[in-house]
């Protein structure tokens, strides 16, 4: 697999962009949280011991800065527009996978409550899967796989591999329409990168080639997903098997 191209550095974990920046600003938290220490003990202490932990705390935040601005150049990885879908669209598109996967690990201290925010968004079979924290937690990891690949490069039809990867897609593509929609700032990082409801629309054309899983949501044809086990891979026990 290609290294994603950053504008700072490159991703120093196996998992890719979203991950390594996110590891990146684990550490930094991590350090943050030392030095925090260091300043208040420094508080009680001599002035040139204040003036270091001080001096440190500020660096630390620096950094935490350009870890969060370390996001990969997209119009470098698709220099070539498709007509469906630009490299601005895969940026926004992006950012709202890899922020669904780190809202999942920033929540870990309220499991009930990030249990909820994914189960509330997947169709009603779907919901009595997510009981199952290692199904639930393999459902998770298909945000951060998506993200990974449109970082490395890899925004083809083929981009979903699996039936959760569609179920994950949609539901970021959902939470990109509605931002536009609603005319919320985009993340700072990303402000350079345009998008409209227009662009969503052809994109979500481009990249998700049947909805197949939506037919889940539909009460009236409950029990479809056991008509085509074996194409659509509509069971849940299913969602993570390969096409």
């Amino acid at each position: 697999m290609p290294d994603p191209v950053y504008r700072h550095r490159t991703a120093p974990s196996a998992k890719g962009a979203s991950s390594g920046v996110r590891d990146w600003l684990g550490d930094a938290a991590r350090q943050l949280e030392r030095w925090g220490g260091w300043l208040q003990a420094a508080e009680t202490g001599p002035p040139e011991a204040l003036h270091r932990a001080r001096v440190r705390t500020s660096l630390a935040g620096a950094a935490r800065m350009a870890l969060m601005l370390a996001i990969p150049e997209f119009r470098a990885l698709y220099p070539d527009d498709h007509e469906s879908l630009s490299a601005d669209t895969i940026a926004h598109l992006w950012s709202e996978l890899d922020g669904l996967e780190g809202l999942w690990v920033d929540l870990e201290s309220d499991p009930a409550g990030r249990r909820s925010m994914i189960q509330s968004r997947l169709p009603p079979m779907a919901r009595l899967a997510a009981e199952d924290d290692c199904w639930l937690e393999r459902f998770v990891e298909c945000f951060g796989d998506l993200a990974e690949r449109l970082a490395s490069g890899k925004a083809t039809q083929t981009l979903c591999r699996c039936t959760g990867e569609e179920m994950a897609l949609h539901i970021a593509f959902d939470n990109l329409r509605s931002r536009v929609k609603d005319e919320l700032e985009p993340w700072a990082p990303l402000a350079q990168y345009e998008i409209s409801e227009e662009a969503i629309g052809n994109a979500e054309d481009y990249l998700l080639v049947d909805d197949d899983v939506l037919l889940l949501f539909m009460s009236h044809l409950d029990g479809v997903e056991g008509l085509l086990p074996d194409v659509a891979n509509l069971l849940p026990k299913r969602w993570f098997l390969d096409f």
